[in-house]
């Protein structure tokens, strides 16, 4: 299996890295854009907000803009889709994924961040119904929150699979290319002394190693 690209430099994102291995694929962590012809799956992390002006907005309610990040992303995005890679978006990768298929963002929502201390809030969610989420989990289970930007418009190639109880995409697919967008955090529900409420993460991160098998048609 080709590892699984990651854009960013040695120290950074060691949840991610660890979600991966944890589930038998290698991760290649580079800002070198060209090494991405070298892996079979392109994972998108959480950070700071995408540059509204991808989605035609003011800058209104955005942290943490890096435009730097934002191009080399697009570019990305662009490469895998072309050659039918498959991609896994997180929290922020989600909502990038989102904008680069023609959709648009809140720049804030209430009610979605994490706590005080800066740890994850948790909130129910419910699965679509037929959704590999309501197979895997039931139709309402618990998810990890900390975020406060989310899908305005959703991408009319996107199909959610998830939504929090107030009416937020919290997950979604693509309706033809092997694309998964979580707004949560996967990689901090994996372990055994997760909080009993929360579903395992893990199994977002084997199915998504999964589709490095799919050949585009």
């Amino acid at each position: 299996m080709k590892p699984v690209f990651l854009y960013g430099t040695w120290g950074q994102y060691g949840n991610y890295l660890a979600a991966i291995r944890a589930c038998g694929g290698e991760v290649l962590l580079t800002r070198d854009l060209y090494r991405s012809f070298e892996c079979g799956a392109l994972l998108l992390p959480g950070g700071g907000d995408i540059h509204p002006k991808y989605y035609d907005a003011a800058v209104e309610d955005c942290r943490g803009l890096d435009e730097e990040r934002d191009a080399a992303e697009w570019e990305l995005m662009t490469r895998f889709t072309r050659s039918g890679r498959p991609i896994l978006g997180v929290c922020r990768g989600m909502q990038v994924l989102n904008v680069f298929f023609g959709g648009t963002l809140r720049q804030h929502v209430e009610g979605h961040g994490g706590l005080a201390d800066g740890s994850d809030s948790i909130h129910e969610t419910r699965a679509a119904d037929g959704s590999l989420f309501s197979c895997w989990w039931g139709d309402d289970f618990f998810v990890n929150s900390n975020h406060h930007q989310a899908v305005g418009t959703l991408a009319p190639c996107l199909r959610p699979l998830q939504k929090s109880k107030d009416g937020v995409v919290e997950a979604f697919s693509h309706g033809a290319l092997p694309v998964l967008g979580v707004e949560w955090h996967p990689e901090r529900q994996m372990s055994e002394g997760r909080d009993p409420r929360l579903v395992d993460g893990t199994l977002i991160y084997r199915y998504f190693l999964s589709l490095c098998d799919w050949e585009a048609p």
